[in-house]
């Protein structure tokens, strides 16, 4: 046997080797560090309520559920942690002191790369688009066979151990709109804009003309254009009840091989306890107190009734 040879497929193997070692001790590390799983929520801003006498915690609670995942729901755990703050959650808005209401905009798997970008929106704002995971892979290229037999093995190496070893993250994007009234019992002046445009325009320009031996003589040029627009605007004036407050909160899980059935129920939990935290701890009013604290009052006339003979 050719020594040379020898000698370089000797070298080829130990090579290949430390690499595919290295490339399974970077999926081992990852598992090290993502192999518990954690789960953590944020909140696009803070937000401050005025804590109200006992008589009047009371909260109407709505949740809708816009994502893919229409199993999340998160209605009935959040209804039982504001009344154990000590809020009456009634199903009457004009018998509420507050208002809780969310939507579920997504739910499922991104990229963790992303993770930071998507927890910086705000209320209202797009979803990142193209988020899901994905793995790459690189090789080492060369000019020999037996250069690019190591890239093809560590590749395949560096493959096999992502695939053993895989990072999940899934995240729960929920917009909520928070309402109370005003403790004075003024009304609120607010104002609503909305705009809805559509267009489309287009160009053509043409011209010609006789060729002659140093150019082109003058001719014909003809131009057209057209354009179709329509935009709508709207803007209401009006008076409310309420004072209303709008943020987005994001629940995520991070852990290594996690599938979404397993990260659902934290998921739900810490979302839960995020939003419910935002109101003040206190007792828990009855119902004849929130219905005597609402009961609507009658405006005196300034005259007094007429006696009875």
């Amino acid at each position: 046997m050719d020594k040379t040879f020898l000698r370089r497929s000797l070298t080829w193997l130990a090579f290949a080797s430390g690499v595919a070692i290295l490339a399974g001790c970077a999926a081992v590390d990852a598992n090290l560090s993502h192999g518990t799983l954690a789960v953590n929520t944020h909140l696009s801003e803070t937000v401050f309520l005025d804590p109200v006498p006992p008589e009047k915690r009371s909260i109407y609670v709505t949740v809708r559920n816009t994502s893919d995942h229409p199993e999340l729901d998160i209605k009935a755990a959040l209804v039982a942690a504001m009344v154990q703050r000590g809020y009456l959650v009634v199903q009457d808005p004009g018998k509420a002191q507050f208002m809780l209401r969310a939507n579920v905009l997504q739910a499922g798997e991104v990229d963790a790369k992303n993770k930071g970008a998507l927890m910086s929106a705000a209320y209202g704002e797009p979803l990142l688009g193209g988020a899901l995971a994905a793995g790459a892979t690189a090789a080492a290229g060369g000019n020999s066979a037996a250069t690019t037999g190591v890239g093809l093995g560590v590749a395949a190496a560096t493959f096999l151990a992502n695939q053993a070893w895989q990072q999940k993250t899934y995240t729960v994007v929920t917009d909520i709109e928070l309402s109370a009234r005003p403790l004075s019992g003024a009304k609120v002046s607010q104002n609503t804009a909305s705009l809805a445009a559509n267009g489309n325009s287009s160009a053509k320009f043409q011209t010609s003309g006789i060729p002659t031996g140093s150019g082109l003589q003058a001719g014909m040029a003809s131009s057209t254009y057209t354009a179709n627009a329509r935009a709508v605007t709207q803007s209401i004036n009006e008076d409310s009840d309420f004072k209303k407050y709008q943020i987005r909160a994001i629940a995520y899980a991070d852990q290594v091989n996690l599938k979404f059935e397993n990260a659902l129920s934290g998921l739900e939990g810490k979302l839960v306890s995020a939003l419910s935290n935002l109101f003040e701890e206190g007792p828990l009013p009855s119902a004849a107190q929130v219905d005597a604290a609402f009961a609507p009052t009658t405006a005196s006339s300034g005259r007094s009734a007429p006696k009875k003979p």
